[in-house]
């Protein structure tokens, strides 16, 4: 969403990346993890459980990912585990976001 009174010059709420070559997967993973953590803050009043049930079922899914990638993608498990190791376990943290973040 622009913002017509910083004199269309941008937008009003802009995330800074580093510019390394993976600001593409970084930004696209925050966006993925702000949005787990924000529909989590607004099912706190309706099934909290039912959705991280679906979230669990997900995060089973990305896990078994790693195996289809080696062995019908044609990558190398080398080539993947680094980035594959840090998301699962930084996935695997939003699903213990206390309630003082909910709340």
């Amino acid at each position: 969403m622009q913002d017509k009174e910083a004199g269309g010059r941008g937008y009003k709420h802009i995330r800074r990346l580093r510019r390394d070559g993976n600001c593409f997967y970084r930004a696209f993973l925050f966006q993925l993890f702000e949005h787990y953590a924000l529909a989590l803050a607004e099912a706190k009043n309706g099934d909290v459980q039912q959705y991280k049930k679906n979230y669990n079922s997900l995060v089973e899914k990305v896990e078994a990912s790693k195996k289809d990638m080696c062995d019908n993608a044609g990558y190398d498990e080398i080539v993947i585990e680094d980035f594959y190791d840090v998301f699962i376990a930084t996935l695997k943290k939003l699903a213990d976001l206390n309630d003082e973040f909910i709340a």
